[in-house]
């Protein structure tokens, strides 16, 4: 299972349809019990596939600077990376073979946002990636609203 506040979501999707028609990507940060993760934060990376040709439209790839430098400022901490979100630009919130073959951390959550031929966010999916195997898990996701008081 995975945890994570509406608040993380609004960014996810904004960034979704703001990348629109190209795919959005970043890392979850957060606190893991067993198999359960709990986001604590996200952090938004540009997609560096996306090149003057605007062709980051059917995968994408985490800016390396952003995803070591994190590394590093969590060393030692009680928070992980644990897992990443992206957008599917057209497409349904599930995972793409390309998706799959390039799963290289099965322990990682990968976050989906489908977003809509309109640009809309339009589904959410949460799944454990084995590429080596090519096992797809569906992970359920809370999502706990922030009260008002």
């Amino acid at each position: 299972m995975i945890t994570i506040p509406e608040n993380f979501l609004d960014i996810i999707r904004t960034e979704a349809e703001a990348a629109f028609p190209n795919e959005c990507c970043g890392l979850l940060v957060g606190t893991e019990n067993g198999s359960d993760k709990v986001v604590t934060r996200v952090v938004p990376s540009p997609n560096t596939k996306v090149d003057s040709e605007g062709t980051g439209h059917k995968n994408f790839e985490i800016d390396p600077k952003i995803h070591f430098d994190l590394l590093r400022k969590l060393k030692d901490g009680s928070e992980n990376i644990v897992g990443h979100y992206h957008s599917h630009p057209g497409k349904p919130a599930l995972p793409s073979a390309h998706d799959i073959d390039n799963a290289l951390e099965p322990e990682h959550i990968w976050l989906i946002m489908g977003v809509d031929e309109n640009g809309r966010a339009a589904g959410l999916g949460a799944f454990h990636i084995d590429g080596e195997n090519g096992n797809v898990g569906v992970v359920e996701i809370t999502v706990p609203t922030l009260d008002a008081g």
